[in-house]
């Protein structure tokens, strides 16, 4: 059972990566309770996949996406994500 996950400082992360970690969060038995994904340099839309699918995850309590390449654009999934959970 997976409590926290920390994958830092990884720019080589590509779209499939993030989708399948989407799928994970979607997942009812998902016991994440920590998420840190630092420095990835996760754009837009990788970010508003991952809220999105967080969306539907009411166990993760932390977030960490500082130090990645989200722009306004991405920051306006943050903040739907803040408004649900």
């Amino acid at each position: 059972m997976i409590k926290n996950l920390s994958i830092c400082n990884n720019p080589t992360l590509g779209g499939t990566f993030y989708e399948r970690l989407a799928e994970f969060l979607r997942e009812p038995n998902c016991s994440l309770e920590w998420l840190v994904l630092e420095g990835n340099k996760m754009g837009d839309s990788n970010a508003a996949l991952i809220c999105s699918a967080l969306e539907e995850n009411s166990k993760v309590s932390y977030l960490n996406l500082s130090k990645n390449e989200i722009t306004d654009i991405g920051v306006k999934s943050i903040c739907s994500l803040l408004g649900i959970n």
